[in-house]
């Protein structure tokens, strides 16, 4: 499936925000992500288009796994700390959106 929009996510009954892309549990068992699950795997955003379990998303991109966006989308409380330039992050405590700036005057989180 491809999404063009924010719209076509309405298909899927829930979206959830995994974080970032674990292959196994603890004990080495294959975590299954079920549709509309979003994931982060080298610094970009992914959804699950079916229920996939020990597929990488950057590997099988079409039929599992739709690329959202190129760069991470985290939503969380903090600011990330391991963020790249262009990724954005919402602060779940106050429901701004920032973006990850690297220029000339360093780095920095900016409110967008």
């Amino acid at each position: 499936m491809k999404y063009t929009s924010i719209n076509t996510l309405s298909q899927f009954g829930n979206i959830t925000y995994r974080g970032k892309f674990k292959m196994n549990n603890r004990r080495g068992i294959h975590i299954t992500y079920e549709p509309g699950d979003i994931v982060l795997y080298e610094s970009k955003t992914f959804i699950a288009n079916k229920t996939v379990s020990g597929v990488l998303p950057s590997i099988d991109k079409k039929d599992n796994w739709y690329c959202l966006a190129g760069s991470a989308i985290y939503i969380q409380e903090n600011a990330p700390i391991d963020a790249s330039g262009g990724d954005e992050w919402l602060a779940t405590s106050s429901g701004k959106l920032y973006r990850y700036i690297e220029d000339i005057s360093g780095e920095q989180w900016i409110e967008i």
